[in-house]
């Protein structure tokens, strides 16, 4: 079972028994350990995900579910770095 979770959303699906965690944004270092000890396959495309709507944004802005200006993803700079974070912490919890 797939599931996309971000922050307090990870420790849910790791409890409910998911087998796959996309995004996993802001996970903690428990989740991330605890991933990897119940072999909960873990896809932090987030980073990839945000990128792409950064540098996408006016093909975006007006299709349906996105709103009409594409500075609506500005703020999503914030989010790459905690992307980055949680991939860098995520290598020593998911060893090669």
């Amino acid at each position: 079972m797939l599931v996309h979770a971000n922050y307090d959303a990870v420790h849910g699906a790791i409890v409910a028994g998911y087998t796959q965690v996309e995004r996993g944004l802001g996970a903690t270092d428990a989740d991330l350990h605890a991933m990897a000890e119940k072999g909960i396959y873990f896809d932090p495309q987030a980073g990839q995900l945000i990128q792409k709507y950064l540098d996408n944004g006016a093909r975006y802005a007006g299709t349906p579910f996105f709103p009409k200006t594409p500075k609506v993803f500005e703020p999503m700079k914030e989010l790459l770095p905690i992307a980055h974070e949680t991939i860098q912490r995520a290598r020593t919890s998911f060893p090669d």
